[in-house]
């Protein structure tokens, strides 16, 4: 048996055999964690981002996220984040998420962003969403949502 309780439209309590997770016994006080089910739209209103191109997908499920503007970090990870979070504005996010198989890119910090880089989200078939926030604001809102890191 299973009893789902809403906080909002976008994350519930679920409370069934699987969805507690007994991190102490410390004064009978267990944990329980949130299940999101993390779709583009709801990750766009989150962050109170700007949708630049939207992606063919849209039934994808963002579980994982990897902050960095060093590319070449994104290129070495073992495993694929579903999101890339950089404050990098030019060609090398998008081509590195296409190399990379990250299907959503967020360019944090209010950077314009040029048409070239739309262009080559588009070619690639990439989400691409600009937010004024900054990457340290950006990822917290994203943790406190249930996205885990890729560490």
């Amino acid at each position: 048996m299973t009893l789902v309780i809403p906080i909002s439209d976008k994350c519930y309590f679920n409370f069934g055999v699987m969805s507690f997770l007994l991190l102490s016994n410390f004064h009978n006080i267990a944990l329980i964690y949130l299940i999101i089910n993390m779709t583009p739209e709801k990750l766009i209103d989150i962050i109170s981002g700007n949708l630049l191109y939207t992606a063919d997908d849209s039934s994808l499920n963002l579980d994982t996220v990897i902050a960095s503007d060093l590319m070449s970090d994104v290129l070495t990870l073992e495993n694929e984040p579903d999101i890339l979070v950089t404050g990098l504005a030019n060609t090398q996010c998008i081509r590195t998420a296409e190399m990379a198989d990250i299907p959503f890119v967020i360019i944090a910090k209010g950077k314009k962003v040029s048409q070239e880089i739309i262009d080559l989200a588009r070619e690639g078939d990439i989400y691409l969403i600009s937010t004024h926030l900054s990457i340290y604001k950006c990822c917290g809102l994203l943790y406190i949502h249930g996205i885990k890191d890729t560490f």
